[in-house]
């Protein structure tokens, strides 16, 4: 059982039955057949944060100001918790179920073609979106970075607070969004933030519709950064 498992358990334990994990579905609703699903959201506020700002590296643990831990549901903070803990373990299968843009290119490869084979490719293409690690592309830019990255083998999460965001902005009724503050073991497989510096820790949003589906919040992944909690400070013991 990988780390922050126990992350999990807490969460459940604070107020999920022990089947309520089962089944649960997560993610998006439009999408084009081929090529990037477009975000669900308009503009990622962070998106928005200058780029001296995502290069700076500086240490700002505090939650995002419009995050409490108090009156957390706890259903939001499970399922986010759920999807990080699929995505970290490779668990291909589980990211698929969970990420409902996955589950409609799927349907529609399937409905559209009628043939195994297209069906099993497109399957395939989703596997290797998962798993696949490039280190140029294990880099923070403007435009987020790919959850695979972002929810790296050995990371640890901890779940920071909860927010609420403009429905306007997204196609699916809109449950809330949990903040993950997501810390790495190491230096060697650290994202880089924009100067090329392995990053420490930083806090990421994970949005999620009254439905229990996660919404697509990023430009190249489905979850939100808060670029100004970037840091690349490390302990002296830490980073090997």
């Amino acid at each position: 059982m990988r780390v922050g498992i126990w992350i999990a358990l807490i969460v459940l334990a604070a107020g999920i039955t022990g089947g309520a994990a089962t089944g649960w579905m997560l993610v998006r609703a439009s999408f084009p057949l081929t090529g990037t699903p477009e975000p669900d959201k308009k503009v990622s506020p962070f998106a928005q944060a200058p780029l001296l700002q995502l290069m700076a590296g500086k240490k700002t643990d505090d939650a995002h100001k419009g995050a409490t831990k108090k009156g957390l549901d706890a259903s939001l903070n499970a399922l986010a918790m759920q999807y990080a803990l699929a995505v970290q373990n490779r668990d291909c299968e589980e990211v698929i179920r969970l990420t409902q843009w996955m589950n409609e290119r799927l349907t529609q490869v399937k409905s559209e073609s009628g043939d195994l084979a297209v069906y099993e490719a497109a399957k395939e293409a989703l596997y290797k979106r998962i798993t696949e690690w490039d280190i140029e592309e294990n880099q923070l830019s403007q435009e987020g970075l790919d959850d695979s990255y972002i929810f790296a083998p050995g990371a640890t999460f901890e779940i920071i607070g909860q927010d609420t965001v403009p429905q306007e902005d997204y196609e699916q009724p809109v449950g809330g969004r949990t903040w993950l503050r997501v810390t790495y073991p190491g230096k060697q497989r650290a994202p880089r933030d924009g100067n090329g510096q392995p990053i420490n820790c930083m806090q990421v949003g994970v949005v999620v519709s009254t439905n229990g589906k996660i919404l697509k919040a990023g430009i190249k992944g489905n979850i939100q950064i808060n670029y100004n909690s970037v840091s690349t400070q490390w302990e002296p013991s830490e980073g090997g």
